[in-house]
């Protein structure tokens, strides 16, 4: 994937210059995400596409871990600043692939922590709706709890790695709550 990244390569591992700076860096955020699409529209096979979204998803773990790296022997602020940025366009990059293209992902791998503040809002209103329901139904307080106990910890827990099928089934199980 090294054209994929390169701008990515040459600001983490380079020096700042009027060349490479964060406005290079905001505009090859978007052309790497365009790059990823038309590509992924060109492949034949689910196998290949597959194969080429681990591809992706493995050259971005290595460029975060590159970037922890050079945080942690930098003292440049301005380098700093700088690599924090090329943290967030990845973390960018890892959403779109993870909102976009989840059927090509491991379903037992972690979502991003982007796509997982945007989903325990969702399942906010969700647990509102459910509560509602349940309340109708005549349940008390302390048995609502215990239903909704796995969806309230997918909205309270941040750190925690959660997959994209854990979040699949929460998704079912709200449902079905619903339609009870």
């Amino acid at each position: 994937m090294p054209y994929l990244f390169e701008t990515y390569h040459q600001l983490i591992h380079g020096e700042i210059s009027k060349e490479l700076n964060q406005d290079k860096l905001n505009e090859a955020t978007p052309g790497i995400i365009q790059t990823i699409d038309r590509e992924l529209f060109e492949f034949g096979t689910i196998e290949d596409a597959r194969f080429y979204v681990q591809k992706i998803e493995l050259a971005i773990t290595h460029l975060v871990t590159s970037i922890k790296d050079q945080l942690k022997i930098n003292d440049s602020i301005s380098r700093t600043t700088l690599l924090k940025c090329c943290n967030q366009g990845l973390e960018d990059i890892q959403h779109h692939l993870e909102s976009t293209y989840s059927v090509y992902r491991d379903s037992t791998k972690s979502v991003s922590k982007k796509l997982l503040k945007r989903l325990s809002a969702s399942f906010e209103d969700r647990v509102k709706a459910i509560k509602s329901h349940l309340d109708k139904n005549q349940i008390n307080t302390k048995l609502q709890n215990i239903i909704l106990c796995p969806i309230q910890e997918l909205i309270e827990v941040r750190d925690t790695q959660i997959s994209i099928y854990r979040i699949e089934y929460l998704e079912d199980f709200s449902e079905d709550l619903l339609s009870f």
